[in-house]
């Protein structure tokens, strides 16, 4: 089956991937690996990027600039009507969205993921020169998303959202994120060391990692609130901070550093490859205020870390409390503070909350599992649409 899927941002040089995108390319592998041919098309963000280029087998059209962005998306979907039996549509984006309007009058069937849960409910920026109870913008978006042929929940959240924004329940597919779990995996304490070495972290100290955005929805201000008093608790330990932000939040971390000590908080930036430092941590914080199904918080949990998270939709769907990870209310600082310390004087419940968690994570989230589901409803739609369409050319002849 040829499949089109769109995506905000693909391997692009001098971007970071989001956790969609980077969760979009972790499908795409699987489902190449079940016969299907996959095509990319994303915006393209800057003028030295390649309008096409093929990565690891895969075409990827790169679109722009804002302007135009939007036409030239359905001028290559029209001009590959003849080759594309699906179009996957990653985020509720402008360029995409309007790919499910031409879709619906070219006959092919579309998958709407959402990405975020509520996301559905806030105003555009367009939006914001009419009165705040206005969102005509918002309106007209939700009205052609409608029409794709399936929308993909990945959180209960997003699910139960979803007609209460007019969506149509008979379309809804809850289908959760997945994860390599031959990339991600718990390693022995002799691996957990050398990791550390060549990490550059301490061998001998208790790591809690945060592995995110340095932004105000990622929670990154309410660690940075919290750590203090957990570092006056237990001092011996250290924070691992991997991820980029803007020159006033790696201020703010370079601020907390030098309060604390440089050997107690490392702020390592962004990775191409989180996996070591999920192994090699002690306890996962993820604090954030709003998700859909958070990747990097599975791959922890993969990665066999307790894991702290903030109680939002998408972490409750993954953490069964004190079971398979801890949740704290979200927003609150104190919670996370007392959290962190019970893991930290805990080493009992560090390794068991672990070892459960990667247990279920492994059985529910899969990548093979989820790219099973996204196969069979890639099957349903095209089925589906040809019957639509025998039915169409019977009752014309």
């Amino acid at each position: 089956m040829n499949v089109f899927m769109l995506v905000s941002v693909y391997q692009e040089k001098g971007y970071s991937n989001t956790g969609a995108e980077l969760q979009a390319e972790t499908q795409l592998q699987s489902l190449k690996a079940k016969g299907h041919s996959i095509t990319i098309i994303a915006k393209k963000r800057t003028w030295q990027s390649p309008f096409h280029e093929i990565i690891d087998g895969v075409n990827v059209y790169r679109l722009g600039p804002p302007g135009i962005r939007t036409l030239c998306t359905l001028l290559l979907l029209f001009l590959s009507r003849k080759n594309c039996d699906i179009v996957h549509i990653h985020g509720q984006h402008l360029f995409g969205v309007a790919a499910i309007w031409l879709c619906k009058f070219l006959g092919i069937p579309t998958v709407l993921k959402i990405t975020i849960a509520g996301r559905f409910f806030v105003r555009l920026s367009a939006d914001r020169v009419f009165p705040k109870k206005w969102r005509p913008f918002r309106r007209l978006l939700n009205l052609v998303s409608r029409k794709a042929s399936a929308y993909l929940a990945i959180s209960k959240e997003i699910t139960e959202q979803l007609p209460r924004a007019g969506f149509l329940p008979e379309r809804i597919a809850y289908i959760p994120n997945g994860v390599d779990v031959n990339r991600f995996h718990p390693v022995n304490s002799e691996e957990k060391q050398l990791l550390r070495e060549q990490l550059k972290l301490p061998a001998d100290k208790q790591i809690v990692l945060y592995a995110s955005r340095l932004i105000y929805r990622k929670g990154f201000d309410i660690l940075l609130a919290a750590w203090p008093s957990i570092h006056a608790k237990i001092p011996e330990c250290c924070l691992v901070v991997v991820g980029g932000g803007s020159s006033v939040e790696m201020e703010q971390l370079r601020d907390l550093s030098h309060r604390i000590g440089g050997d107690k908080v490392f702020a390592i930036g962004e990775v191409q490859n989180i996996a070591p430092y999920l192994q090699c941590s002690d306890i996962f914080v993820f604090p954030s205020r709003k998700e859909g199904l958070p990747n990097t918080l599975i791959e922890a949990m993969a990665c066999g870390a307790a894991c702290i998270a903030s109680d939002i939709g998408g972490c409750t769907d993954l953490i069964e409390p004190n079971r398979t990870g801890v949740l704290f209310s979200n927003g609150n600082a104190a919670e996370l503070n007392q959290a962190v310390i019970s893991l930290l004087s805990n080493k009992k419940a560090v390794d068991e909350l672990g070892r459960n968690a990667h247990k279920h994570i492994q059985e529910k989230y899969n990548i093979l599992t989820i790219a099973n589901q996204i196969h069979n409803l890639y099957i349903t739609l095209q089925n589906r649409q040809r019957t639509s369409n025998s039915n169409v050319i019977s009752s014309n002849s």
